[in-house]
């Protein structure tokens, strides 16, 4: 009777087993402690311990499915015959939920706005375009720049009653290009400004350098070791000269002594370049050098390395194609974007200083 009972119970035991396992972070390949491990069949259930290992009892039958379940993680199901294949580790992934219908309110607000707001700051004394400016010890400094009076045409005409107070004037293009035809022809209406001033963004206040620099535009300036070194650009008309003048020197201001000196020394004579300060040097490339009556450019292509502590020059690898350019240093590569003989507006071009390619 009993052998016949222990041959009886063989199906039910051959059919029940104990099942172990792993579970990990698909993500991070870490254990998961703690995650709940419940099989479907047999209905009996545990938790993973600190390194992420499970048990089940001997009632788990082979066809079970096993259902793993964690805070932050999607719930998976998985068969033991499955959990055999993957060699007995069960990767969860996580899960990132997603509030719906959840709004962020401010009591100071009652919509949305439409648009940003811009905050009017302290103006400049004059208006001025084609200056040099950068940005160093917190404050924004403007050097020179066009105040020629055919580009502040609608100041002037306020300032001087012109079109007598009728506002509407200022609309009317027919009013305005017979005012510039009419000062067009006077030279003596289009000159550069000279001076250097700094804006202080936390004070919001103007300051004007007691220092007179050279009169010019279109020329860049780089900041290094507290100085400010003013390159390129041209000189307007002198006199009743009608012809403006690409400057060869180098203007160099010491801000810890207020003092400027010269370096009369710049091959690179040109207009609308790019120029940036890359350690202990400062590299121009491109720009224009010479426009004829009809406003047609000629371009360089030529890029310069001035190093700053000996003052000498050095010519560096050409440009791919001659150009007027404004660009960005990243690391030690150049970025530049401009256009080929007015024609290409959308090139741009990369210049690796560390090899010039």
């Amino acid at each position: 009777m009993k052998k016949l009972l222990y041959i009886a119970l063989l199906p039910f035991i051959a059919n029940a087993q104990l099942v172990s396992g792993i579970v990990k972070s698909q993500k991070t390949n870490l254990p998961i402690e703690d995650a709940n491990i419940y099989a479907l069949h047999t209905q009996i259930g545990t938790l993973t311990n600190e390194k992420g290992e499970f048990s089940l009892n001997n009632k788990t039958k082979p066809n079970d499915t096993l259902q793993i379940s964690h805070i932050g993680y999607s719930t998976t199901k998985i068969t033991i015959t499955d959990l055999k294949k993957s060699n007995y580790v069960i990767s969860l992934e996580e899960d990132i939920e997603t509030l719906k219908n959840v709004i962020i309110a401010d009591n100071r607000w009652s919509k949305l706005k439409s648009k940003l707001d811009f905050t009017k700051l302290s103006p400049l004394e004059y208006g001025i375009y084609s200056f040099g400016s950068v940005v160093a010890n917190g404050k924004i400094y403007v050097i020179g720049g066009d105040n020629s009076e055919q580009w502040n045409v609608l100041t002037t005409i306020k300032s001087k009653d012109i079109g007598g107070g009728d506002p509407t004037r200022f609309n009317d293009p027919v009013f305005i290009n017979k005012y510039l035809q009419e000062i067009g022809g006077d030279q003596g209406k289009v000159f550069y400004k000279g001076d250097l001033l700094a804006y202080d963004p936390k004070t919001d206040v103007w300051e004007k350098s007691n220092q007179k620099l050279k009169k010019r535009a279109y020329h860049n300036i780089n900041f290094y070791n507290n100085t400010l070194y003013v390159l390129g650009g041209k000189r307007g008309p002198l006199g009743n000269k009608k012809h403006e003048f690409l400057d060869n020197e180098i203007e160099v201001f010491d801000l810890n002594t207020n003092q400027i000196t010269i370096d009369k020394t710049n091959p690179h004579k040109a207009v609308n370049f790019a120029s940036f300060t890359y350690k202990d040097n400062i590299i121009v490339m491109g720009g224009s050098i010479k426009s004829t009556v009809r406003g047609a450019k000629i371009f360089t292509d030529k890029v310069h390395l001035y190093n700053l502590t000996s003052g000498l020059w050095y010519e560096l690898t050409k440009m791919p194609v001659a150009q007027e350019v404004s660009g960005v240093l990243i690391e030690d590569k150049i970025f530049t974007i401009g256009n080929s003989d007015n024609r290409s507006f959308s090139e741009i071009h990369s210049f690796d200083l560390t090899n010039e390619s």
